[in-house]
C-alpha cells in the first residue's frame, strides 16, 4: 500500500513537473531587457551617490521621511527581504512552474556570493555605528557592521527579479519592481543600512536573477 502510494505521487509529481515546465517559457520576451535596465539604473544611482555625495549620502532625509508612516509599515516590507521568506514563497512555485523555482535557486546562490563576499571584503559601519542614536529613527535591532551591500535588498532582487524575468505581462513588470525598491528602501527607513547600500544590493540581486535565467535556459537542473 505505502508503495503504491509513493509510486502514485511519484508519477503525479513528474507529470506536474514536466506540465509545469512547458508552461514556462526559456527565454519570455522583455524579461531580460527589463531586468538590464533595472540593474543599470541601480547602479547609476548607488555609483552617482557615492562619487559626488558621499558613502553615508541620502539617509538622513530618506529615514526622517519614513517616519511619516507606521513602523509596521516598514517592518513588514523589510521582512520580505529575509531570505527565508523568499525561500518560503518560491515553495509555491516549485510545482506549477518548476523552472522559475530552479531559476530562483541558481540565481540565489550567486546572489549569496554577492552579497556575502562583498561584506566580508569592504566590512562598513553601519548607521549605528556611526551616527548618535538621537539623530535617526531606528526600528528594531541595530547590526553595527557589515553594511555594504544590504542582504535585504539583494534578496529582493533576486526574488522579485526572477517574476519580472517570467512575468507576462508589462503591467505586472511594472508593479513588482516598485515592491523591491520598496523593500530596499525600508532598510533605510528602519536605520540599518546607507542608500548606497541599497542600490547595490538591489543591483546585485536583479543581475543575479538575469543570470540565473540565463543558467536555467542551458541548464535545466534536476
Amino acid at each position: 500500500m505505502n508503495k503504491g502510494a509513493f509510486a502514485f505521487l511519484r508519477q503525479d509529481l513528474g507529470t506536474a513537473l514536466a506540465a509545469g515546465a512547458v508552461r514556462t517559457p526559456l527565454d519570455p520576451p522583455g524579461g531580460g531587457l527589463w531586468l538590464a535596465r533595472a540593474t543599470l539604473g541601480c547602479l547609476i544611482v548607488g555609483a552617482t551617490l557615492f562619487l559626488f555625495c558621499g558613502y553615508h549620502a541620502g539617509f538622513e532625509r530618506i529615514n526622517a521621511a519614513a517616519t511619516a508612516y507606521p513602523d509596521w509599515v516598514w517592518e513588514c516590507l523589510t521582512v520580505l527581504g529575509d531570505e527565508r521568506v523568499p525561500l518560503a514563497l518560491s515553495l509555491f512555485f516549485a510545482r506549477r512552474r518548476p523552472r522559475l523555482f530552479w531559476t530562483l535557486v541558481l540565481a540565489a546562490v550567486l546572489a549569496i556570493a554577492y552579497s556575502r563576499g562583498l561584506k566580508h571584503l569592504f566590512d562598513t559601519l553601519r548607521p549605528t555605528a556611526v551616527l548618535p542614536a538621537d539623530a535617526f529613527h531606528l526600528i528594531g535591532p541595530g547590526p553595527r557592521r557589515s553594511s555594504f551591500p544590504s542582504g535585504h535588498s539583494t534578496s529582493a532582487g533576486v526574488f522579485f527579479g526572477v517574476l519580472i524575468y517570467y512575468a507576462r505581462w508589462w503591467g505586472n513588470r511594472s508593479l513588482l519592481f516598485p515592491i523591491a525598491l520598496l523593500v530596499g528602501l525600508s532598510r533605510v527607513a528602519v536605520g540599518v543600512h546607507w542608500p548606497v547600500d541599497v542600490a547595490f544590493g538591489l543591483a546585485g540581486g536583479l543581475a543575479s536573477a538575469w543570470a540565473g535565467a540565463r543558467l536555467a535556459a542551458r541548464w535545466p537542473g534536476p
